[in-house]
């Protein structure tokens, strides 16, 4: 869907957004909170922990796993290709290929079993509404499943880094919504807005030569467009590299606009919040286990969060 035009567009979308109801969101919502829980019930107090690789990760694929109804074992590839898809690291990115190549198959099985065994996941409704004309092929099918376990699983790992770090780089901002936990989905939007995972947007094509701030681009040639610069634009938001959880216009381009506003939006906001206010609610206090400086963004094509978040959690 991500590099469609409408008609086709306007098809695969509409069949896809019948599957993200709020009745099936909020099953999700029951298997966010047993997998948090069951990850937070680990963590050791007083020693450091990688929130990113020992929460935040496996929460994001076990949820896409509950969301596909694949099995939760499928979590440890699934994560691990995930890590190599969009690396943009060169000791790894001759892996990208072979990691895409194991996800296609994967996905294609799984298909293939859900057909044979359906279940009352979001899969098996993508299945049925592939069957028939003028609804999804199985190239389309296939497609929508891979960009459902890709988007899903990086996207969500960044965003849980983004605003931890963001909280912890403004004490008075962690303070706030320590003492008001209702504050969480402010939080989230300010921080989509300040730093978040959506540093740049995916491949855009204009159709046409234009210009672009003075510059010629012409048409077919491969666009990224910076959305993490036009979140920190002083024409758009007033004092805008100022992180506030209570500022009144946190609108922003982080799920993308229009027609590609993401479809799995809402669920990475549960996704974050769940895991946020759990965490919060359970730790009455939390610091970094390195020096600030220490911490590494993670070189990825599209997702910008840190590489790691390593954290000491006092019960």
């Amino acid at each position: 869907m991500l590099n469609l035009d409408p008609p086709d567009h306007t098809r695969i979308r509409k069949l896809a957004a019948a599957t993200f109801t709020e009745r099936r969101i909020a099953q999700w919502q029951t298997a966010m909170r047993s997998i948090t829980d069951s990850l937070l019930d680990a963590v050791p107090a007083k020693e450091p922990v990688d929130l990113l690789d020992a929460i935040a990760a496996p929460l994001a694929v076990q949820v896409i796993c509950a969301v596909l109804g694949a099995p939760p074992g499928d979590s440890v590839s699934l994560r691990e290709w995930g890590d190599l898809i969009f690396t943009a690291d060169p000791a790894h990115r001759h892996l990208a290929a072979e990691a895409m190549e194991s996800l296609i198959a994967y996905s294609g099985d799984l298909i293939a079993h859900k057909k044979k065994d359906p279940g009352s996941d979001l899969l098996t409704e993508l299945i049925e509404a592939s069957r028939g004309p003028g609804l999804l092929g199985e190239d389309e099918l296939l497609a929508t499943v891979l960009g459902l376990v890709v988007a899903g699983y990086e996207s969500t790992i960044a965003m849980v880094g983004d605003i931890f770090l963001a909280l912890l780089d403004h004490p008075d901002q962690l303070a706030l919504l320590r003492r008001d936990l209702g504050l969480a989905d402010a939080a989230i939007e300010e921080v989509l807005r300040y730093d978040g995972p959506q540093a740049s947007s995916f491949w855009r094509f204009p159709t046409e030569d234009v210009k672009i701030g003075g510059v010629p681009v012409a048409a077919q040639e491969t666009v990224l467009l910076l959305v993490g610069s036009a979140h920190r634009d002083p024409a758009r938001y007033p004092d805008p590299d100022r992180f506030d959880i209570l500022r009144e216009d946190k609108r922003h381009l982080a799920f993308g606009h229009g027609i590609h506003r993401c479809l799995g939006a809402q669920l990475a906001r549960r996704n974050t919040r769940t895991l946020l206010t759990k965490t919060l609610e359970r730790f009455p206090a939390m610091s970094l286990a390195v020096d600030r400086a220490d911490i590494e963004y993670k070189p990825n094509l599209i997702v910008r969060g840190p590489a790691f978040l390593p954290l000491i959690l006092d019960r």
